[in-house]
């Protein structure tokens, strides 16, 4: 096994504990009309996590069947790119169907964390290392934590 194992496997556990809350909030709103903006993330939190979840495990048995670390996390590094765009585009267009509107502080700090997650996803398809693209899975996860945060405040007000 590699040596980085653990930290895959922690993003994994945390990625998909955060799609288990999403399906647990949307249970908890059974009674209550969800908002559109509240479906929008929490299949945004669902989505990103099970999708983060699956990235950080496939180096594992992709290094395994390599036989080489620095490929598996090279190919990894770019799905996780690959990913962050069809998230982007996915999200837009939910966004547009569902008439959610974005608010600027909120798009400013996920365009932040969506480029250092592709930058550090560029960065280990280029260099191999296993250290940057634990930081894109730390970006990764960022994204439905951040979502996750915002489902939590709209409760309040439920």
């Amino acid at each position: 096994m590699i040596p980085e194992a653990p930290y895959l496997f922690s993003v994994a556990a945390l990625s998909v504990t955060l799609a288990g809350f999403a399906g647990l909030v949307a249970a908890f709103r059974r009674g209550s009309e969800l908002m559109p903006i509240d479906i929008y993330r929490l299949r945004q939190i669902a989505e990103f996590g099970l999708g983060n979840a699956l990235i950080a495990l496939s180096t594992v048995p992709l290094s395994t069947t390599t036989g080489d670390v620095t490929l598996a996390v090279r190919i990894c590094g770019a799905i996780g790119v690959l990913f962050i765009f069809g998230g982007v585009a996915l999200l837009l267009r939910r966004q547009r169907g569902f008439g959610v509107r974005g608010q600027a502080g909120l798009n400013a700090v996920i365009v932040v964390i969506d480029f250092a997650a592709v930058a550090a996803g560029v960065a280990t398809v280029v260099v191999g290392s296993v250290g940057l693209f634990e930081w894109e899975l730390l970006f990764l996860l960022a994204r439905p934590m951040l979502a996750f945060t915002f489902v939590l405040a709209s409760l309040r007000h439920a």
